[in-house]
């Protein structure tokens, strides 16, 4: 049996999102990842959301979208989750197994996105890992009914304060002994483990489903209708980005662009991107 594992996205986590399914769902057998969007967004609270409360209003949405019991609901939202019965509050993730009430729905607060508890990097990785991290540990909950332990190096560490997350992303998609076994033994195992190697290796990519290509001769670069290399360079850029968002979105400026080449519209905010093409060297002459 294939299970569906149905993402609804929020603002945060929707870009890094988008090309999951083309990245994981040809490389493993027993799981179907297809990403949504929520009908009614609630407003970001500085309140927070009760588990219990998201819990409820993820069977609501699994409902709605007629899923059976034993596919998996994740919901991802910029509160700041609480389980207030417990008195803990500020938690990245919450979830369900087959066994518990509701059945496999999850929650995964993306507030620590804000909150600058990730390293800084100019290609967000930090926060990329991290997202795919916390999705590894709702579905190892869900499907092997895997829980968090005491912090030993392994993805399922309980991490349970805030800096945690940053521990999480360094331990990277690695299990300790005991958890290895389990996950081996497991009927998901060989998916699991699939899934944990496709995201080691090629989840830092902006455009899912391209393979590692031997390293192109940029010295030799040239499109049929480019005037030049550098021309032929910007094309290629704009060529990728139209792979990564949809072509609509993406613009190649023509000369003069006044130190503009690309214009890329996502989620209604245009970024601006400068391409430099130099084969032999790129100095501090080349930044401006």
């Amino acid at each position: 049996m294939k299970h569906s594992i149905h993402l609804i996205v929020d603002q945060n986590s929707r870009s890094f999102f988008t090309h999951i399914p083309a990245l994981l769902n040809p490389i493993q057998s027993q799981f179907t990842f297809v990403i949504g969007a929520k009908v009614n967004i609630s407003l970001h609270s500085d309140a927070g959301l009760d588990s219990a409360d998201a819990f409820s209003d993820c069977f609501r949405q699994k409902a709605a979208l007629a899923m059976l019991n034993e596919d998996l609901l994740v919901m991802f939202t910029q509160e700041s989750l609480m389980a207030e019965g417990g008195r803990l509050k500020n938690l990245f993730i919450a979830g369900s197994s087959l066994n518990e009430s509701p059945p496999r729905v999850a929650v995964i607060s993306t507030r620590f996105i804000q909150s600058g508890i990730i390293k800084p990097d100019l290609h967000y990785l930090g926060q990329r890992h991290a997202l795919y991290h916390l999705l590894l540990c709702v579905m190892l909950g869900s499907f092997l009914d895997l829980g968090p332990h005491k912090d030993n190096g392994c993805i399922l560490d309980f991490n349970n304060y805030t800096p945690g997350i940053q521990q999480k992303i360094d331990t990277g998609y690695s299990f300790c002994s005991q958890c290895n076994h389990n996950v081996q033994v497991h009927k998901y195992g060989a998916s699991i483990s699939a899934i944990c190697a496709e995201l080691k290796s090629r989840g830092h990519l902006d455009v899912a489903g391209v393979a590692h290509q031997a390293a192109m001769d940029f010295s030799a670069l040239k499109l049929s209708t480019a005037n030049s290399r550098d021309e032929a360079f910007e094309s290629l850029c704009a060529q990728l980005y139209a792979r990564a968002d949809g072509a609509s979105t993406v613009e190649h400026l023509e000369p003069p662009d006044r130190g503009v080449d690309i214009l890329v519209t996502r989620d209604g905010r245009a970024f601006a991107v400068q391409c430099k093409y130099f084969v032999d060297a790129f100095g501090s002459a080349q930044l401006a």
